[in-house]
């Protein structure tokens, strides 16, 4: 080796050496899962009979497992001056090209997601009789991990728009890497080489993207490298309001929606970026059709969760600007409560408009037809009714979803906020993947707690109980304190009771279409019922304006 191949392979190594040690105990205790994968699937394997219980185990392992891998290489440093996390800025003294600082992350990022896919679902889940596919689940992973240090690289400066552009693409590549599973023919129809071909062609597009922003960075002195002055251009080209607002308010509301229209903008982005594929694909199959429908109908919910936190906590610590408004807890917590609603709406109307045309020019919509002309003929009830009580339902939940946040993000604790979402998306994920590839656990696990159904309705009478004691109690001592008005007190117990009273008849009327062996349908009616009581927020609300005061007082 010659001494300019030693110069550059010093570098490399130390670059190397850089991404292993940040986290070298999550690297260990990663390999450490893995060995324990393997050693229970080999006994498994040594055992006679089927064995389900363990491979849903290990499936749901593997599944919590890739997100791990996603944060191990978070290969960014966070600058205290300003606030910053970005590529580390003192790696850009070292003697090597910009394409080779940003090459080598993505190629370890990639090679770890894809190596650990691959052997799990080989070495550990087949030898089970739990068979994933290998080739289109790797290929979208690894454009994810590419997408995903492109936009902690290159949207350091902008914290909020980060998180949009995380939740945004980690969502829409999701949905995508379960295409397959669920829809056989995607397979069949040329549509997986194309499929193929538009991952290849964002794999790109993300690569030059980083190495561009990287490079301006690096050679710009910062994180910021223009690009907040490029969106301040970007702003003023957008009309200002220049009339006076009417209260405090509508102020306070203009101001909320900042944060609250990255729903609807963020639905609209998904559903124009699923326009364009259509078109690129060709005509979709009926199946295909059906499974991006009710993709649609859950990028809401699933966005709102994300984004909540953004509009109760824009950013990591509270607002200045917010703390020293002349507006009352009560007052600016409603309101908050006023723009998620506002932004969830807004997001289904976005629906409602682009869906229909989306259908018409790039579907085959004959089973959505035929399923319109089922419902049509269930007597006494028109089908455009039950269609309507569907997204009223949806509506609501989107609200609920945006909502959810709001005590964790107004006390303060970017930690255990963190922390709450993520388990909230690892679970959600969990229960896509064991729906998509192991179904009967649910149905077992069912069965096995039909002798405890009364325990079990027993349990769900005394949380309803519970919770309308402590809101009670939560309601006086705010009311008390002077935090909020009774006037806000009282709309709220208002929309919470039409608000549970329409999903708790929802609930009711549903139940009788569930058919469960072995389980009294009486039983899973009033299952249904009190879980439906219990589902819409009510002491969560009520806990916003006493954790806000808090910290707004501290």
């Amino acid at each position: 080796m010659n001494a300019r191949s030693r110069t550059t392979a010093a570098p490399i190594a130390m670059l190397l050496w850089e991404i292993f040690a940040q986290r070298r105990a999550a690297f260990v205790g990663l390999s450490a899962v893995f060995a324990a994968g393997l050693a229970i699937s080999t006994c498994s394997c040594f055992s006679p009979g089927p064995h389900p219980m363990v491979g849903g185990f290990l499936t749901v392992t593997g599944v919590l497992l890739i997100p791990l891998i996603y944060a191990l290489f978070n290969f960014t440093h966070l600058d205290k001056k300003t606030g910053q996390a970005g590529f580390p800025i003192r790696l850009f003294t070292l003697p090597v090209s910009t394409r080779t600082l940003i090459t080598l992350p993505m190629l370890a990022g990639v090679a770890a997601v894809a190596g650990f896919y691959t052997l799990w679902s080989l070495v550990v889940l087949h030898p089970l009789g739990v068979k994933f596919m290998i080739g289109w689940p790797v290929l979208v992973l690894s454009v994810t991990m590419m997408c995903y240090q492109t936009t902690l690289w290159s949207l350091a400066a902008l914290r909020t728009a980060r998180l949009i552009a995380l939740a945004l693409g980690g969502t829409t590549l999701a949905m995508i890497a379960i295409i397959p599973p669920l829809v056989p023919e995607f397979s069949h129809m040329g549509s997986l080489r194309n499929g193929s071909l538009v991952m290849i062609a964002i794999s790109i597009g993300a690569y030059l993207t980083a190495l561009l922003a990287v490079d301006r960075q690096r050679h710009a002195g910062g994180h910021g490298a223009g690009l907040r002055r490029l969106i301040d251009r970007a702003r003023e080209l957008i009309p200002a309001r220049n009339a006076p607002f009417a209260s405090a308010d509508g102020a306070q509301l203009w101001y909320e929606m900042r944060f609250a229209m990255f729903l609807p903008i963020a639905t609209l982005l998904i559903v124009l970026v699923v326009w364009l594929t259509s078109f690129f694909f060709g005509p979709l199959s009926a199946g295909l059709t059906l499974y991006t429908l009710g993709i649609f109908c859950l990028v809401p919910i699933v966005l709102g969760g994300i984004i909540g936190k953004g509009i109760w906590s824009p950013d990591k610590d509270l607002p200045t600007l917010t703390l020293i408004r002349p507006i009352s807890d009560g007052d600016l917590i409603f309101t908050k409560g006023k723009a998620a609603a506002l932004a969830g709406a807004l997001a289904w109307l976005v629906l409602l408009i682009l869906t229909p045309a989306w259908l018409y020019t790039t579907c085959d919509a004959s089973t959505i037809a035929s399923t319109y002309q089922k419902l049509d003929q269930i007597p006494y009830i028109p089908a455009w009714s039950l269609i309507g009580a569907a997204l009223a339902y949806c509506m609501l939940i989107t609200w609920k979803a945006l909502l959810k946040p709001a005590p964790l993000a107004l006390w303060n604790r970017p930690i255990v906020l963190g922390a709450a979402t993520a388990f909230t998306m690892l679970a959600v994920l969990t229960v896509i993947i064991i729906l998509t590839n192991e179904p009967r656990l649910f149905l077992k696990l069912g069965r096995r707690l039909v002798p405890y159904l009364p325990a079990i309705m027993l349990l769900l009478d005394v949380v309803f109980v519970l919770k309308i004691s402590l809101a009670y109690t939560l309601a006086n001592r705010l009311t008390h304190r002077g935090i909020i008005s009774h006037e806000h007190i009282g709309t709220y117990f208002v929309i919470w009771i039409v608000a549970t009273l329409f999903t708790t008849l929802l609930a009711f009327i549903a139940s009788f279409a569930i058919s469960a062996p072995g389980v009294p349908s009486l039983y899973v009616a009033t299952i249904a019922t009190l879980l439906a009581l219990n589902s819409f927020p009510l002491v969560r609300l009520l806990l916003a304006p006493e954790l806000f005061s808090n910290s707004r007082h501290r």
